[in-house]
């Protein structure tokens, strides 16, 4: 019965429409017609029509929820969020603590201040070798009068005049004092300009002059330079001339 209402309820929506429109037309032309009862009529169908499908229609069922799922599908546990998925915040940094020890006071020294030698006490002669050690010395043979056979040796020092003059005359002493163990014939102290110094083995006595740098030996006069004679004078350390 719904379906028949709604049909009838349809087209009785439509005549009366069309019949409305008829009528309207109708009456601006002033011409008499019968549109306004079908009008009316079709209205009263619509109305009739309307109620009856009101009444008669009934809302179709609703759909039933669906059955609950069984035990073994719903009771599936959603995963649990592992630890390993869960953001794990940092712990916050901590400065660590940094004890600084105080500086220790520095142990006072129980040693004896060093005493330092006052003025009037006199120092120590310097080391003979700390002064002539770096002299280059060579050792020259010594040969016969024919000049082929070996009787001995000889040592040559090189040095300069200015050399010389800075080395305290104890110290050159106690040097040719020391060369005397090695069994030398003699010694030469050669300046690189003819002159030289001959020197017996105990360094007690020298001789400066003219020298051959080559053949060594006792020195000689030459032009402008005179052999002058000197002794070790072991009071006064010095090397004092002799008088002729």
């Amino acid at each position: 019965m719904a379906i028949f209402f709604s049909t009838v309820l349809f087209f009785g929506l439509i005549v009366t429409v069309a019949a409305g429109i008829v009528m309207v037309v109708q009456k601006v032309r002033h011409r008499g017609t019968r549109a306004g009862r079908v009008c009316i009529a079709a209205a009263v169908v619509s109305v009739v029509c309307f109620v009856g499908f009101g009444v008669t229609h009934e809302p179709s069922e609703k759909p039933q929820d669906p059955p609950p799922a069984s035990s073994t599908e719903t009771s599936s546990p959603e995963p649990a969020q592992s630890d390993a998925q869960q953001t794990t915040e940092p712990p916050p940094a901590t400065t660590p603590t940094v004890n600084t020890p105080e500086p220790e006071e520095p142990a006072q020294s129980t040693a004896a201040p060093t005493e330092t030698p006052t003025p009037t006490e006199e120092a120590e002669p310097p080391v003979a070798s700390e002064l002539v050690v770096n002299l280059p010395l060579q050792e020259r043979p010594v040969m016969n009068g024919a000049g082929t056979e070996r009787i001995g040796t000889w040592a040559r020092i090189i040095t300069t005049k200015e050399y010389l003059e800075t080395i305290p005359d104890r110290a050159l002493y106690e040097h040719l004092e020391a060369m005397a163990g090695n069994n030398y014939n003699w010694v030469n102290v050669t300046f690189g300009d003819g002159t030289g110094l001959y020197c017996y083995m105990d360094g007690y006595l020298i001789e400066y002059g003219c020298v051959d740098e080559k053949e060594g030996g006792a020195v000689e006069p030459g032009d402008g330079v005179d052999v002058r004679y000197f002794h070790f004078d072991s009071e006064t350390g010095t090397y004092i001339e002799d008088e002729e």
